[in-house]
């Protein structure tokens, strides 16, 4: 049985390994970025399949912007007045939303 004790057998920490690297740290060049990405899909992949169960950070480029800074970008008051929380109906009940609209803006069709 896969209990707490049987994980906890099995768990280790990313950073207590003397030749675990994750972030990249220079000006990202894509040689690194793949080398990195590597290194983190084969210990997450390959070692949990296994006796081992890597926990920690795998990858860490702070040079990609953050998804807050991406989606900013694109619709800038993205984070003051979020989608989840606009009103779909009007107060007579109708739909006030026309996806058509968000489709075409966004060239989904």
């Amino acid at each position: 049985m896969n209990t707490k004790e049987w994980y906890e057998a099995r768990i280790y920490k990313l950073e207590n390994e003397p030749d675990w690297d994750p972030p990249v740290v220079r000006s990202p060049s894509e040689e690194e970025v793949t080398k990195k990405l590597t290194q983190a899909f084969l210990r997450g992949g390959m070692e949990w399949g296994g006796d081992k169960i890597p926990i920690g950070i795998f990858y860490q480029n702070e040079y990609v912007p953050t998804y807050e800074e991406r989606i900013t970008e694109q619709m800038p008051n993205y984070l003051k007045a979020p989608p989840a929380l606009s009103p779909l109906y009007g107060p007579d009940g109708s739909t006030i939303v026309n996806i058509e609209d968000i489709l075409r803006e966004k060239e989904v069709w």
